[in-house]
């Protein structure tokens, strides 16, 4: 990776066709209520910030995360509140976020830590590896070059050529594998996925696809694994399609 990343992947035939499923699946969702839309939205962001938290460890339940939403009180750790406070925060101005912007980025994982890592908004100045069972399965790039990466990074997401859906993914693989921060790298990589969506589609935001990755957590480091060994994003991305189609494809079953 050197100080510089570069999008390596070639989409295949079962990538295209995944892409196609989606967009036909997403002109399929028509809902013209605005009252709908909305009440749909606001569960959405429940359901997607209980997934992307619980992925992370987090234990509050899908009740609890409701609640907390709708700014009732929830007897449960602070910290864990806390996080469901601030993701909530992130989600409700999502709109507010250019994709593109690396600045936009940093302001975003500053709400993410707020009240919980003073280190919120800065990229790590230490070295992050990821361990399982005791053993080192994964050495983060140095933290000297954690700037000029993520800078690169967002100059590779002014690429008008490449679909968002497939840069929604790839973002999300090199941004994990850069692993910027001290804390917070999952759930910015999936709060910048459902950012990229929203601009390519609004409907995104009421598809709760962080509830996907949750469901399939094994095969989502599973993928993330696999890209890391190959040298690629190939398996991310088709782990990706696959959960944006499932979950428009319970998006659609729960419409009728």
């Amino acid at each position: 990776m050197f100080d510089e990343v570069r999008f390596v992947y070639r989409l295949n035939d079962n990538m295209q066709e995944s892409l196609r499923n989606i967009d036909n699946k997403l002109g399929k969702i028509v809902i013209c209520d605005r009252q709908k839309v909305d009440s749909l939205i606001i569960k959405t962001k429940a359901r997607m910030i209980h997934a992307s938290l619980s992925i992370e460890g987090n234990t509050l339940s899908l009740f609890d995360v409701e609640k907390i939403c709708e700014n009732s009180q929830v007897i449960r750790m602070k910290n864990e509140v806390q996080e469901v406070r601030n993701a909530l925060e992130l989600y409700d101005n999502i709109k507010g976020y250019d994709y593109k912007s690396e600045e936009d980025f940093l302001k975003a994982h500053s709400v993410l830590m707020q009240g919980l890592n003073s280190n919120g908004g800065e990229y790590r100045n230490h070295g992050e590896g990821i361990q399982k069972n005791g053993y080192l399965i994964y050495q983060a790039p140095d933290s000297l070059l954690v700037p000029s990466l993520m800078h690169s990074l967002f100059d590779l997401l002014k690429n008008e050529s490449i679909n968002k859906i497939v840069l929604a993914a790839l973002f999300h693989y090199y941004s994990v594998t850069v692993h910027p921060f001290t804390d917070g790298n999952g759930r910015m990589a999936r709060f910048w996925v459902n950012l990229i969506l929203i601009s390519y589609n609004e409907k995104f935001e009421f598809i709760p696809i962080d509830e996907e990755i949750y469901l399939n957590q094994g095969k989502y480091y599973e993928a993330i694994d696999k890209s890391h060994n190959n040298e690629n994003a190939n398996e991310f991305i088709t782990f990706m399609l696959k959960s944006i189609n499932l979950a428009l494809d319970k998006i659609i079953f729960e419409r009728g």
